[in-house]
């Protein structure tokens, strides 16, 4: 599947059923020399012990959502008026926009 990387303009379908083939056979003689339990073992967590604990889950998805959304807006702000004022192409506001 590595090999497949999601373009607008060009995708070789012609690679997705090999690469499903060979990890479906690789997975099923690794299942077979191994066995089929999970290699790493994740413990059980209780994190909702409590409806408050809720409450601080919404929060916090709250706020990662704001810092996931402001490099964008950030990105905007400084790209519109670089454009409108210096006229300079948009593959150059995205270097001002980075700092």
């Amino acid at each position: 599947m590595a090999a497949e990387i999601i373009d607008r303009k060009d995708f070789e379908y012609s690679a997705i059923i090999p690469s499903l083939i060979s990890s479906s056979i690789a997975y099923a003689i690794f299942g077979t020399t191994t066995g089929c339990h999970p290699i790493f073992s994740i413990p059980a967590l209780n994190l909702v012990n409590s409806p408050i604990s809720l409450l601080y889950f919404a929060i916090f998805g709250v706020v990662c959502a704001l810092i996931g959304i402001a490099p964008t807006r950030r990105y905007f702000i400084v790209q519109l008026p670089l454009q409108r004022s210096c006229h300079f192409p948009g593959y150059y506001a995205h270097l001002l926009a980075d700092y």
